[in-house]
């Protein structure tokens, strides 16, 4: 419209600059594209740090000593003891000495057992009526040694409850004090879960280990911590000139 509206001598001039411009726009579109960074056709990377792949025995996991410990005499149907040492760590607390690389074998029980001290010949284990009994020869176990003349306890709470009230008997607050043992931090206490049935342990001239045997003996194996099968564990370390121990049900 606007080009029938023009002079037929400007009608030719804007017909002309058309004309130009077309043609141009090729051209204006290369060097466009010539004045355009290229990206780089390959781009060196360096890997992040502690990425570096691992091989199959270093993405192989450990196992506490204890956990394998309990698998296996719950595996077998039995009750028992783990008593061992420990590694002492930042804040008081105990760390594990003898760790177990996964796979673990968890069954039969002799051969499960028979495994672990193979691994660390200091692990020794017994069976007899108490239970199964793994013991590290290297432990000293001090606290587990201390007699008292008596001891007596009445609790409807969990196991914990009652060797809190051992842990307060003069005789073992003496031997504490006398050589320089402490607890680990949540090593031990007082874990109020559910009520269980009365729980009444009596004994005379009995040492700290008797008497943990039977207060773990005396909780029915329904009610147990470890869902039926009793298994307490004693652990140890040593820091400078005091010692650090923990007792608990697992």
């Amino acid at each position: 419209m606007l080009m029938r509206m023009l002079p037929k001598e400007k009608r030719v001039v804007v017909s002309m600059i058309g004309r130009f411009a077309w043609c141009a726009l090729p051209a204006l579109v290369l060097l466009a594209g010539c004045s355009k960074p290229q990206a780089p056709t390959t781009q060196q990377t360096q890997a992040a740090p502690f990425t570096t792949p691992q091989s199959p025995a270093e993405e192989v996991g450990e196992v506490e000593l204890s956990d394998a410990v309990v698998h296996i005499l719950e595996g077998a149907h039995r009750n028992g003891a783990l008593i061992y040492r420990g590694n002492c760590a930042p804040e008081r607390r105990i760390a594990e000495r003898y760790p177990l690389r996964e796979p673990v074998k968890l069954e039969p029980m002799a051969d499960a057992l028979g495994e672990i001290s193979r691994r660390y010949p200091e692990l020794k284990w017994r069976e007899g009526g108490d239970g199964v009994r793994v013991l590290d020869s290297s432990v000293v176990g001090g606290l587990l040694k201390v007699r008292l003349k008596e001891f007596t306890v009445i609790e409807d709470r969990e196991p914990e409850a009652a060797l809190a009230a051992l842990w307060r008997t003069p005789e073992v607050i003496s031997y504490m004090a006398g050589h320089d043992v402490r607890f680990a931090r949540h090593g031990t206490g007082t874990r109020v879960r559910r009520k269980h049935a009365v729980v009444v342990v009596h004994m005379r001239n009995a040492t700290v280990e008797e008497i943990v045997e039977r207060i773990v003996a005396s909780y029915p194996a329904a009610q147990s911590v470890a869902g039926g099968h009793k298994v307490w564990l004693y652990r140890e370390c040593r820091s400078g000139a005091e010692t650090l121990v923990e007792v608990k049900v697992l």
